[in-house]
């Protein structure tokens, strides 16, 4: 790299050389034809230009700068790595979310820890059609609500 203080960018990581190529570019400091394939050498040719070109920036500004990227790489990094765990959020009445919480406390676990174990435990049972998951759900609730003629008729047959 052109500048010792850059040395934080590690030349064979594209993805790191795009990124500080963008990052320079959004600042201002650079302009890069979009045409141009953005390499290594692009890079070091746009830190020469802040470092010794005829716009080159005070000292002071260069470490700010270095400060501000080092950061916001960090930063990147940061999020990246959190991509694996994502947020829910989920409506539901407040007896359920008690009782959810409680399931949590008696089994000494995080609610994410929870959820997690009941989804893979309900995957592991293997696929089912959402329809016929959908179709069981109305049958039950249906017949919570309203006793069928049948059920009727079996309690009426087996009191005789």
């Amino acid at each position: 790299m052109a500048i010792g203080i850059f040395k934080f960018i590690d030349i064979n990581n594209h993805d790191q050389i795009v990124w500080a190529t963008k990052y320079l570019m959004k600042k201002n400091l650079i302009s890069v034809s979009a045409r141009e394939q953005i390499t290594a050498q692009t890079l070091d040719r746009a830190l020469r230009s802040i470092t010794n070109g005829p716009e080159a920036l005070q000292m002071m500004d260069i470490l700010e700068l270095h400060a501000q990227m080092t950061n916001a790489w960090n930063g990147r990094k940061k999020r990246k790595s959190d991509r694996p765990n994502a947020a829910i959020n989920l409506r539901v009445d407040k007896s359920v979310r008690d009782k959810f919480n409680e399931l949590a406390v008696r089994g000494a676990m995080t609610q994410a820890e929870l959820f997690t174990s009941l989804v893979t435990q309900a995957y592991s049972r293997g696929p089912k059609k959402s329809s016929d998951i959908r179709q069981k759900n109305k049958a039950q609730k249906s017949q919570a609500r309203d006793p069928s003629p049948s059920d009727e008729l079996l309690r009426s047959v087996s009191k005789i």
